[in-house]
């Protein structure tokens, strides 16, 4: 007689996974920053998932990597400065397959904006001409420079303005 019947699974592969949050691209002044991604099936079930970040498209070095039990389909991204980083993740499954990577993604964190450094007037400067013209360095910022904020007060605590104007992030002069 035929013994009894057993089966067997052969599983030589695991999926590729898809990731889904943040957009690429996306610029946040947020930080630690989430990633998100697609729960993928796979015939054993899935053990985990390794998530990559890194300041280069090509991951030649990471700044965080981390490794999520594979009921979870996000992780908290921490310790990044102000600069681009790119992420990817890739699944594993139980019988410890390793999926391809993602597609990679890339996102720019910019919590702060530099300090200006004013050029003209010279402080102690005196003029009897008006209006009176102020310059200042431009400033780089890893998302641009939106804006400037130009204020005047006869106070050095500011503590009321008697001129404020905002001008565009192309400029590095206004007149007050």
């Amino acid at each position: 007689a035929n013994s009894t019947t057993r089966g067997f699974i052969v599983d030589t592969i695991a999926g590729q996974v898809t990731a889904t949050l943040p957009a690429d691209g996306h610029e946040t002044t947020a930080a630690p920053v989430g990633v998100q991604w697609s729960a993928i099936t796979d015939s054993t079930g899935m053990d985990s998932y390794v998530v990559e970040i890194s300041r280069s498209s090509a991951f030649t070095s990471l700044v965080f990597a981390d490794t999520v039990a594979g009921s979870r389909t996000s992780d908290t991204i921490t310790g990044l400065a102000n600069d681009t980083y790119f992420w990817r993740v890739r699944a594993v499954d139980h019988l410890r397959n390793t999926g391809a990577n993602s597609t990679a993604r890339g996102f720019v964190v910019d919590t702060i904006a530099g300090q200006v450094t004013v050029l003209l007037p010279a402080s102690g400067h005196e003029t009897t001409v008006v209006p009176v013209g102020v310059q200042w360095s431009a400033l780089t910022d890893s998302t641009g420079i939106d804006s400037y904020v130009v204020e005047a007060s006869k106070s050095s605590a500011f503590t009321s303005l008697v001129f404020a104007d905002t001008v565009a992030g192309s400029r590095t002069s206004d007149t007050i």
